[in-house]
């Protein structure tokens, strides 16, 4: 079930990837560069209050010059470094680099990963010719690695081609803890998190956890919502996020895409007027080609849950042989529907009770039937009786 859900959601995310293959198709199709732990460069993190903070005027931790004295042609130059984070954290990589002259011939592209093996794409890339960028998102505890990539394409050097005077860049790691109470589990229909009515669930979203899987059981037929609301720093641009919902047999039933705002309003309902009686799982999830330009933050869930009662079967009190009444007790306000033999004859439960007026009198082993209607409610089942002889 879970592939098949993939497979359905994998599909919404198709147009957003076709928009991202043109810039993404040589870092993230190039082989995985697999580099010796030994060989990078411990880098500190400056732990801030509020990562949406200008830190222009903040001074670089990393500051490196390239030695290109002996480039002649087209090259690929790497760095790498770590750095480790001690909770989830909003972190903010913030560069510069002055490395070619006013060339399109020359960039500089940064990769972040959670170990050695660099297979995704880059997070930044610019020309290096003494440009700024900078890139934040999400990440949850643990050492993450960095390469840093100068390329030079051209074969070519010359005064309008070639390099800065004195090569260098210049990066710093920002980074803000998050207190945060969502779950990060749920990330398979195994391990999915339980919702309870009325009762808010938090979940993560971050650059690891992409998806979160959210279970619950409808206990009989009727309406389900949940409200869904993205938490991360308002000013983020975030990506779209796709909320589904499936059976347990992995059919899907409805489905919202939450278009994250500037304006921190990033919230919405997925609602189905009529579920039917059964276990059900909920997806949120964000695509992975999108998610390496974009942030997101926690992920709350608020579930309702409005179950469509059956109505209780109406009870008769009188129907005696040679009687041409019948009367009984049903729900206040129920619409009352009484068969004998072979007419039919409706009544109103007001105050609880009923009378039907027959047009002619019962008959001892005459069969009734009858049963219940009410708006908001489930008929009831109907019940049948026989007359019996008067006494």
């Amino acid at each position: 079930m879970e592939k098949q859900i993939q497979k359905q959601t994998n599909q919404f995310f198709t147009s957003a990837a076709l928009l991202f293959i043109m810039i993404f198709s040589f870092s993230v199709f190039a082989a995985p560069q697999t580099v010796n732990a030994q060989a990078y460069e411990q880098v500190p993190v400056n732990k801030v209050e509020d990562i949406t903070t200008d830190f222009s005027g903040v001074g670089y931790s990393v500051n490196k010059s390239p030695d290109f004295s002996a480039k002649t042609g087209p090259f690929i130059d790497t760095y790498y470094y770590q750095f480790t984070l001690d909770s989830p954290s909003y972190i903010m990589l913030k560069e510069y680099a002055d490395c070619f002259k006013y060339t399109w011939n020359g960039k500089i592209r940064y990769y972040i990963s959670n170990s050695n093996v660099f297979t995704e794409g880059y997070i930044i890339e610019g020309f290096a010719s003494g440009s700024e960028e900078s890139y934040a998102s999400l990440y949850e505890a643990g050492t993450y690695s960095v390469k840093v990539e100068l390329e030079f394409t051209s074969s070519e050097v010359n005064e309008y081609n070639g390099f800065s005077v004195s090569p260098h860049y210049a990066f710093s790691i920002f980074v803000q803890p998050v207190a945060r109470t969502g779950m990060t589990n749920g990330n398979s229909l195994s391990a999915a998190i339980p919702l309870s009515k009325g009762k808010p669930v938090n979940g993560a979203l971050s650059k690891q956890n992409r998806k979160q899987y959210f279970t619950f059981k409808q206990g009989s037929d009727g309406a389900f919502s949940t409200d869904v609301v993205i938490a991360a720093p308002v000013n983020w641009n975030m990506p779209n996020v796709l909320i589904e919902l499936y059976k347990e047999t992995g059919a899907k039933i409805a489905k919202k895409t939450l278009r994250c705002k500037y304006t921190g309003d990033n919230s919405g309902t997925l609602s189905v007027k009529k579920l039917p009686k059964g276990n059900y799982y909920i997806l949120v999830s964000t695509s992975d080609e999108v998610w390496d330009r974009m942030h997101v933050g926690t992920v709350t869930l608020n579930a309702s849950y409005k179950t469509v009662e059956t109505l209780s079967v109406p009870k008769l009190k009188s129907y005696k042989a040679g009687s041409k009444k019948i009367t009984g007790t049903a729900v206040k306000g129920a619409k009352v529907t009484v068969k004998v033999g072979k007419k039919t004859y409706t009544a109103t439960a007001k105050k609880g009770k009923f009378t039907v007026k027959l047009k002619s009198k019962l008959k001892k082993g005459t069969t009734i039937k009858v049963k219940a209607t009410k708006s908001g409610y489930k008929a009831s089942k109907t019940v049948t009786y026989k007359v019996k002889k008067s006494k």
